[in-house]
């Protein structure tokens, strides 16, 4: 993943979108209330994840 540039430009459009190979799992498969995405590969030895409540989580088609 990628920082935020403060200095980046805005306007300036990007000839290809980042692509980022994740992996998500849930709490409970017949009840969620969590979702996780996380890198299957990592190459740092840390642990680096994102949870969610599920009330709050959207759908990639609903992402602009």
């Amino acid at each position: 993943m990628s920082k935020r540039d403060p200095d980046c430009d805005k306007t300036e459009q990007v000839d290809a979108l980042p692509v980022f190979d994740l992996c998500w799992d849930v709490d409970d498969v017949n009840d969620p209330t969590y979702i996780t995405v996380f890198a299957e590969q990592r190459t740092e030895n840390v642990t680096q994840w994102i949870s969610i409540e599920t009330d709050y989580a959207v759908g990639l088609d609903d992402v602009r």
